[in-house]
């Protein structure tokens, strides 16, 4: 085996023409016949070509050998038209397959506006970002590397059907979760997700959640992520590997190379059908290294599962592949054992890249991108997930996991919206045979915990809304927030199949949560002003006066930013004067019956002025705070018949 951590230098293929000699005198016929089998011997191989570096649009006719090869060297025209036509094919105009990889120093795979329409066009230059640079990939980075290549050098099973052969998607036989009550989501542009195509998704759809609903979309019929149908070139789809992995152009082309020698140059549709037909073989023996019989929850799943996806991996053969099935490969069982891995490294590696790529366009002064992935990044992953066998179900729960883990860094609307389509979207497609989710253990247990933490994230986003969110800002990030956090709770109530609490119930404890949290802040603050003793009361007049001014601000901000978010739910304005009256109350009365008798001129006129604000005060909070609550009145009643003793 090649080492590839030696240079290794592009060898020039040694062409050997025939020519007659002098006296060999041919027919017209003869000549004719030659330059026809050369012909087609040029187009033929045009057509199958698989090279790594880019062999000029002329190499197929000038390797061709005789009187044929020789005369279709100058044959312009010829050339010309079976280019034309060439274009038009169904694999390279409606499916994206282009015949040959050609590679590019200057490609853009991730779009300056986030949008997930086909990435094209040229930079001048490799992003800031981005660092490209001559090292050699370790063992666990060229294995990664060498099954992303592959996937994008030949992407035939993520691409669309041509339109001359319209997908009619097979009904679905299985039964869906349903939410109990669909949650109305606030509606902003949504963000696509990776491995969706609503055309394919019956003949796509692998793993737990084969054929799970009508359209993998994120957001329904209208998402972008249903939009995942342009073509996208596989030079651009090598370009996005070399770049994501960091590898020079040198580099990525010995890598190539050795990567074509290792399988032994045999054609992107042959290794593909051999990697799919040894799937079969292994779901016929029932020793999937993932999708075992005893990683299911049941035996009933199990059968469901391996019945859809023998059916689905029947179809994906029948895109590309019209001869006789060659047999499996012996390696395939143990390369099927770390892809679920090695999805989640790529994609990982790949949204680290794009970020890269977006900071240095957010430091340009352009608009920060709305979307984690680009489509290219997409397809790259939709094609790994559905060669490799990895399930729709297991991308999405795993793009879940990382939102989630990075939620808290982005409070973004758009980010929450995402998280919330996402989470909604895994719902959407888990099955159900015979009462039993059709999935494995690995992936309920990734998803019970990511609707844990996204459980916890809500809350503590509730508890600092008005610093996450000051003044409800950005706009109908608070919003988001609660449709989230009644997907989540929705979920969490059909992975447990307990009856949880409602979600104004949550959203009503969040609150006094929050209004606690704020009243002991100011209260601490004031300490810290007044300069007063932590070990004492901590309570004075003074501090109570600076109490009651930052309740009416907290009130009033309250009622100004969040009260119309909140109103379907409860009264916000009603919630925060209630429960700050309650707790200033609480210190109001202890000041009073401390204070009470004893000598102090000062402390007399201070406590006079604070009954006159706290008379003022429940003027202004007269229709929030009924007159039981106003247990002030009765401490200062006390106070005034000592001061009645006193004169």
């Amino acid at each position: 085996m090649a080492d590839r951590n030696a240079a290794t230098p592009v060898d020039d293929e040694d062409v050997n023409l025939k020519t007659p000699s002098a006296k060999d005198v041919l027919r017209a016929n003869d000549v004719l016949s030659q330059l026809l089998a050369s012909e087609a011997t040029a187009w033929s191989r045009e057509e199958g070509m698989s090279m790594v570096a880019d062999p000029g649009p002329s190499a197929p006719w000038e390797q061709a050998a005789g009187v044929g090869g020789q005369l279709i060297q100058h044959a312009q025209t010829l050339k010309n038209i079976h280019n034309y036509f060439k274009n038009l094919e169904s694999r390279r105009c409606c499916m994206s397959l282009a015949g040959r990889q050609t590679v590019f120093s200057h490609m853009r795979v991730v779009k300056q506006d986030g949008d997930a329409g086909l990435e094209e066009g040229a930079m001048s230059t490799t992003k800031r970002g981005v660092r490209i640079s001559h090292r050699h990939l370790s063992d666990k980075e060229f294995r990664l590397y060498k099954v992303a290549l592959v996937c994008a050098q030949f992407p035939v099973l993520s691409a669309p059907d041509p339109p001359s052969t319209p997908h009619t998607p097979s009904p679905s036989a299985q039964r869906k979760f349903q939410f109990p009550h669909k949650p109305t989501l606030t509606p902003i542009p949504s963000s696509p997700l990776p491995n969706s195509d609503p055309e394919n998704h019956g003949v796509e759809s692998r793993g737990s959640t084969t054929q799970g609903s009508a359209g993998p979309g994120s957001g329904g019929g209208s998402s972008d992520e249903d939009k995942l149908t342009s073509p996208v070139q596989p030079e651009a789809l090598c370009e996005l590997v070399r770049q994501a992995f960091g590898l020079s152009q040198e580099r990525h082309l010995q890598y190539s190379r050795l990567i074509k020698d290792e399988t032994s140059n045999k054609s992107a549709a042959k290794l593909l059908v051999e990697e799919l037909v040894g799937q079969l073989s292994i779901l016929e023996n029932n020793s999937h290294p993932f999708y075992s019989p005893q990683a299911f929850l049941s035996r009933n799943a199990y059968d469901f599962w391996q019945q859809s996806e023998r059916q689905n991996i029947s179809r994906l053969i029948s895109k590309f592949w019209h001869f006789q099935l060659p047999p499996p490969l012996a390696s395939t069982h143990r390369y099927l054992r770390d892809h679920h891995t090695d999805y989640k490294n790529l994609m990982a590696k790949l949204i680290k890249y794009e970020e890269a790529c977006k900071e240095d366009l957010s430091s340009s002064g352009s608009d920060k991108p709305h979307s984690i992935l680009s489509s290219t990044s997409k397809r790259l992953l939709k094609e790994f997930s559905l060669r490799f066998g990895v399930g729709e179900l297991f991308s999405r729960i795993v793009y879940l996991e990382y939102l989630t883990n990075n939620l808290e860094k982005s409070w973004d609307t758009w980010y929450i919206q995402h998280v919330t389509e996402s989470l909604s979207k895994i719902m959407e497609i888990l099955p159900v045979h015979a009462g039993t989710m059709v999935t494995v253990k690995q992936e309920l247990t990734v998803l019970e915990n990511a609707v844990m933490l996204l459980h916890g994230q809500c809350g503590n986003a509730f508890t600092r809304i008005k610093r996450l969110f000051a003044g409800n800002k950005p706009p109908h990030a608070v919003a988001s927030l609660i449709d989230l956090l009644e997907v989540v709770l929705n979920v969490k109530e059909l992975l447990t199949g307990r009856k949880i609490k409602r979600l104004q119930q949550w959203l009503v404890q969040y609150a006094k949560e929050r209004l606690s949290l704020s009243y002991e802040r100011h209260k601490l603050l004031a300490q810290n002003e007044l300069e007063l003793h932590s070990y004492g009361t901590g309570l004075s007049p003074k501090l109570l006066n600076i109490l009651l001014i930052n309740i009416r601000d907290e009130i009033q901000d309250y009622k100004d930013n969040f009260q119309q978010v909140f109103s379907k739910y409860f009264d916000m304005v009603q919630l925060a004067a209630t429960e700050y009256y309650s707790f200033f109350m609480e210190d109001v009365v202890f000041l009073c019956d401390e204070g009470l008798g004893v000598p102090d001129v000062e402390q007399d006129r201070l406590m006079l002025s604070l009954a006159y604000r706290l008379n003022q005060l429940d003027e202004d909070l007269a229709n929030y705070i009924n007159p039981s609550q106003q247990r002030w009145r009765r401490s200062f009643l006390q106070q005034a018949l000592h001061w009645l003793e006193v004169m």
